[in-house]
């Protein structure tokens, strides 16, 4: 199934992208098709979530995230841009977790307002460079003098140069959804000069290795399938040893202060 369908699906919207993640949302396709990927991630992001902090999940998504961080934080609140998979969301509402319908290029939150700000995949659901660029300045803003923001992000660089080991093997290269546009590391760095220090970045090289290049080596022709055994060996080896291999590592956790 191509839960990403084809742009020419969308292109009468006026906000496309928009529309994609509220049909998504209505077939409950808007979760991470690969869920030890997704908890791969969450175990990393969790390290960073201290006990007294204000948190923002941009692109909080049917806040999966957003609930197991708020067993930690003093208080975390969920954005999101579509209203059917925010529905599902506010299901998860407790005392120190909200949600709401917003808008990562205009937050509605005051100056200085978080500790931390997260995003899964967020910006790369931007239209363009100049939108995401206008959700840093205002990530930037809602931050703490001093506060996280933990940018999780396809990277451009990663996809290409894992599609450049799976064509060495015979495998087809990473394909791009047409509504993602992978962070560009370089551009990154650009823009986020004079505005954020790049403490870190952290990669998963090994998970994918072996979750894109080795599983699929081993099952060709057959499709592989994210739920198999092989992934979930992949997991437990990559809760371990994350980065054997950081150049291959697709999805990237920018630790921006």
């Amino acid at each position: 199934m191509n839960v990403h369908q084809k742009r020419e699906d969308f292109v009468q919207l006026n906000r496309p992208i928009q529309g994609l993640w509220d049909g998504r949302g209505t077939k409950n396709l808007e979760g991470l098709s690969d869920q030890n990927q997704k908890k791969l991630e969450e175990g990393i992001l969790l390290q960073y979530v201290k006990k007294h902090i204000l948190v923002l999940d941009v692109g909080c998504g049917n806040g999966q995230a957003a609930s197991r961080i708020a067993k930690v934080a003093k208080k975390v609140q969920g954005i999101d841009f579509s209203k059917v998979i925010l529905e599902k969301a506010k299901k998860r509402k407790t005392k120190n977790l909200e949600f709401a319908l917003g808008d990562v290029t205009s937050l509605e939150f005051e100056d200085a307002a978080f500790d931390l700000v997260l995003s899964e995949r967020c910006l790369i659901n931007l239209p363009d460079l100049n939108a995401m660029a206008k959700g840093l300045l205002e990530i930037r803003r809602v931050l703490k003098r001093g506060g996280l923001y933990l940018m999780l992000e396809t990277s451009k660089q990663g996809i290409e140069s894992l599609s450049r080991y799976r064509k060495m093997l015979g495998l087809s290269a990473i394909a791009v959804p047409w509504h993602n546009i992978p962070i560009d590391e370089d551009w990154l760095n650009k823009t986020i000069k004079g505005k954020f220090k790049l403490e870190e970045t952290v990669c998963f090289g090994t998970y994918f290795l072996i979750s894109r290049i080795v599983h699929p080596l081993l099952v060709r022709p057959q499709e592989p399938k994210f739920d198999a055994k092989i992934n979930a060996v992949a997991l437990a080896i990559a809760q371990k040893f994350p980065a054997l291999n950081n150049e291959m590592s697709q999805i990237k956790i920018f630790v921006l202060r």
